[in-house]
Parts: C-alpha cells; structure tokens; sequence
C-alpha cells in the first residue's frame, strides 16, 4: 500500500512542477522566449553548422553532470531525504513544462518532436538512475541501500552521459535537418 501512494506521489510532485512550467511559460512567451530561446530559428541553425566533437562534449558533460548529482547525493545524506525528493521532482517538472511548452509554442508539434529527441536516448539511462536513487530517498529507512544499487545506478548514469556525448548530437541534427525549415 504504501509502494502504491509513494508512487502517486511522485508523479503528483512531477505533475504539479510540470504544470507550473507550462503556466510560467505562457506567461513569459512573448518575445522573450521567441527570440532568444534554444528553440529559436538562430539557435537551431547555428547548431547545425556547429562541429561537436565527441570527447570534448563528454568532458563537458561529465562536469555539468557531476554537480547536480553531486548535491543530491549530499542532501541524501541529511534527514530532509523525503525534501530533497520533492523539491527534485517538482524542479524536474517545472523545466520539462518550460522546455516543452517553449518548444510547442515556437515549433508547434515540430517542438515536441525536438524536445522528444534532446533526451534521446539518454533519458533511458538517467531515468532509471533516478528514480532509484529518488525512490530510496523517499523510502528511506524503509527501503536499504546495497552495492547492486549502488553499481546500477552508477553505470547506468556513466552509459546516460556517453550516450549524450556520441550518439545524442547526431539524432537532434538528424530531426532538425528533417523537422526545422
């Protein structure tokens, strides 16, 4: 029972945060975000023409990566857990709302079709690393933590930032060339 009322929860936190993105974006849409948005037709064309060079991205990634999980694995170790849990998940959806409702608004379906391929294919590596580690915070002392958790979380976060790095910059200049006129 409680496997099932933590599970809502997380989506409700997710939810809420993702519907506050949505509304904070169409209130900030005017020109703000038409001009200077990534999903704007000078970003766009400008990464298209620019080289992205595997390993250096990856060094880059690895250190913007780094910081945020970082800090959470820090705040994990505090008694604010279940916060920390919450504020993730409402920070995660607020900037997914943002993001894609950004993308639609500037793109129409095009953006959502951007927005769905700028996580590809590495959401299918970091999602699960998270909701792990997040799904253990929450829990916590109900749920323990073991080395099996420790090593599939931790490859499975070092394969989300390699997909990044090689295999991600190649799908979004592959849909922009297809979907962005």
């Amino acid at each position: 029972m409680k496997i099932q009322q933590s599970k809502k929860q997380f989506l409700i936190f997710y939810m809420s945060g993702f519907l506050a993105g949505i509304l904070y974006a169409n209130m900030v849409s005017d020109s703000y975000l038409e001009s200077y948005g990534v999903f704007s037709e000078y970003f766009l064309r400008q990464f298209q023409i620019t080289e992205i060079i595997p390993e250096e991205y990856l060094g880059y990634l690895l250190r913007i990566r780094i910081i945020p999980v970082g800090v959470l694995l820090a705040a994990g170790c505090t008694r604010w857990k279940q916060m920390v849990v919450v504020v993730t998940l409402l920070w995660t959806g607020l900037a997914s709302g943002i993001v894609l409702t950004s993308g639609i608004l500037q793109l129409g379906a095009t953006g959502i079709v951007i927005c769905a391929v700028g996580v590809f294919p590495q959401i299918f590596f970091y999602l699960p690393a998270a909701l792990v580690y997040l799904w253990y915070l929450y829990l916590s002392p109900q749920v323990r933590w073991n080395s099996g958790k420790s090593i599939f979380t931790g490859l499975m976060f070092l394969a989300g930032i390699a997909l990044e790095a090689y295999i991600n910059p190649v799908c979004l200049k592959a849909a922009i060339r297809l979907f962005v006129k």
